[in-house]
């Protein structure tokens, strides 16, 4: 793997988890329901192992 390819995952893994810590706080304050906390969550998962 180049060194940008790597260079570019790991960007997008903190972007992913970042997106994941804005869904938190947005559930935890009841911005998002359960359930869509759980669609968007999965999708960030379903990203992730591709």
């Amino acid at each position: 793997m180049s060194k940008e390819v790597e260079v570019i995952r790991l960007e997008l893994k903190s972007l992913c988890q970042e997106f994941m810590d804005t869904l938190n706080k947005m559930k935890d304050q009841n911005i998002i329901s359960e359930e869509e906390y759980n669609e968007y969550s999965s999708k960030k998962i379903e990203f992730l192992e591709d």
